[in-house]
């Protein structure tokens, strides 16, 4: 009779702790996530996946995610989510964006948890204190190549006392992924660094080429000779480190030379002249041909 009664008792904790053990409801998906990305060093260039998870049951749960497998390298793949280790009431879902980068090319494959755990402890409820996990399957296949540039027409000029100096270089993009060259100058006179210049890196596209600018403040600085030393890089990479001489002098030093005079005024003026010369000897003429006019009358007076 006893072994009945201890057999009966373990039946029915059986039951409850299987009931309890399935008293939690929720669903999240899609089932599986399939994402096409391009390499960038700096996971700039994220995909972006939606990921619905839901509360079926009768009491709040407490989601969290988490990664398994490749995914779970941050080094390699970084994986974001718009929210985590938040409460979802009962029949309420949530739709929970997945930022997706890479950073080296190849095909990389894992699993999102998507944990719940009731957060309600109670004898009344069924299944507090329980956790349910549902699996999501990621592939994430990466394409691309390291970044790559180069840097050529790289401008210096010389300037005036208090006048801005304006590096322009020109940057192209060789790779096939966006590029974010940094750029850097070492403001040096008399062998003594006298300031440093940097520029945020500027995103350029892939096979494009950007005149980048990097702009020194050369005010309260004397006259002189002065050197900048200017370094270019992608990332690890030094594509260009060069020294350029420039000079600072005095304003008045820079004007250019004075504007030679306009030969149009000149023009004009010989046009003025020779018309007042034509003038004189028009007069002339006719005058010369009314003096021989009065001449042959007299002699004609004369012989007659």
């Amino acid at each position: 009779m006893n072994k009945k009664v201890m057999f009966l008792l373990i039946f029915i904790s059986l039951i409850i702790h299987t009931d309890s053990s399935q008293a939690i409801s929720a669903a999240a998906g899609p089932g599986v996530i399939i994402i096409d990305t391009v390499a960038s060093q700096d996971f700039k260039e994220a995909r972006k996946c939606n990921l619905i998870v839901q509360n079926t049951d009768i009491v709040p749960l407490q989601v969290h995610f988490s990664t398994q497998g490749d995914i779970n390298d941050s080094d390699i793949i970084r994986i974001n989510f718009s929210d985590n280790n938040f409460i979802l009431q009962p029949d309420n879902k949530q739709t929970i964006l997945v930022s997706i980068s890479a950073k080296g090319p190849g095909t990389y494959q894992g699993k999102i948890l998507s944990s719940f755990c009731s957060v309600q402890e109670s004898s009344d409820v069924t299944g507090s204190g329980v956790s349910f996990s549902a699996s999501t399957k990621v592939t994430v296949n990466v394409y691309g190549e390291q970044p790559s540039g180069s840097v050529t027409n790289v401008t210096v000029h010389d300037i005036s006392v208090n006048e801005p100096l304006v590096i322009t270089v020109e940057f192209e993009n060789t790779g096939n992924v966006v590029a974010s060259p940094y750029f850097t100058a070492a403001i040096i006179k008399n062998n003594e660094i006298v300031d440093t210049i940097s520029v945020n890196s500027t995103e350029v596209t892939a096979h494009n080429k950007q005149v980048l600018e990097l702009v020194w403040d050369s005010t309260g600085q004397g006259t002189g000779n002065y050197t900048a030393n200017i370094e270019i890089g992608l990332y690890d990479e030094i594509l260009y480190d060069n020294n350029h001489e420039f000079i600072i002098i005095l304003r008045d030093s820079l004007k250019s030379t004075p504007t030679p005079t306009i030969t149009h005024n000149s023009t004009v003026t010989e046009e003025i002249n020779t018309a007042s010369n034509k003038n004189t000897s028009k007069i002339t003429y006719i005058l010369v041909i009314g003096i021989i006019m009065i001449l042959l009358l007299v002699i004609i007076k004369q012989v007659i």
